[in-house]
């Protein structure tokens, strides 16, 4: 959108908008359109009104409708690369490489995967009595895989995925828990 506004005494007043780009391929297929309403309701969830922080996410969701314009077909690779860049960016996404007790690189095919902290514990680190705020799920090495290259590849190489529906799935699982912790409700 394009918005034309004046400002007196501190308010901005409205004058004019126009429609720049509708995106209408989002809009053709179901999947697209849950993705893009997923995208705009975790931003609002996250970044309060009129925060300064929201002028920084902006381009991140603006690049993530512009390809999902041009690739609706790949509506859930888009919508939890979103969501993972998202969490990162706003600090509430570790880097899930490591144990956080022995630092040492997962590389077995399983680990617990800790809400509390957003954090990964090996399965030689397991705690042996865990605390009632805790919360653990085992999390697959694929899932990691996926979740940590979603975070750090640029959104061109994202579109080219082709991912296994339950690998994704595992992932967008724990993101999800994440998204629910944070915000204290599912």
């Amino acid at each position: 959108n394009e918005i034309t506004a004046y400002q007196r005494n501190q308010r901005y007043t409205l004058t004019q908008s126009r429609i720049l780009d509708c995106y209408p391929q989002i809009k053709t297929e179901l999947e697209s359109l849950k993705s893009l309403f997923s995208l705009c309701e975790i931003t609002n969830l996250f970044i309060p009104e009129q925060q300064p922080f929201l002028l920084r996410v902006f381009p991140m969701l603006l690049e993530h409708l512009q390809i999902l314009e041009q690739h609706p077909q790949k509506a859930k690779i888009i919508q939890e690369s979103f969501k993972i860049k998202f969490l990162a960016y706003n600090g509430l996404l570790a880097h899930l490489r490591h144990c956080r007790d022995c630092e040492q690189k997962i590389s077995t095919q399983t680990a617990l995967f800790s809400l509390f902290d957003s954090n990964l514990t090996c399965l030689n680190c397991v705690p042996t009595k865990t605390d009632d705020n805790q919360k653990y799920r085992q999390i697959s090495i694929n899932a990691l895989k996926i979740i940590n290259f979603l975070r750090s590849a640029p959104l061109s190489l994202t579109k080219k995925l082709i991912i296994p529906d339950h690998n994704l799935q595992e992932a967008a699982q724990i993101i999800n828990q994440i998204i629910e912790f944070e915000l204290g409700r599912p």
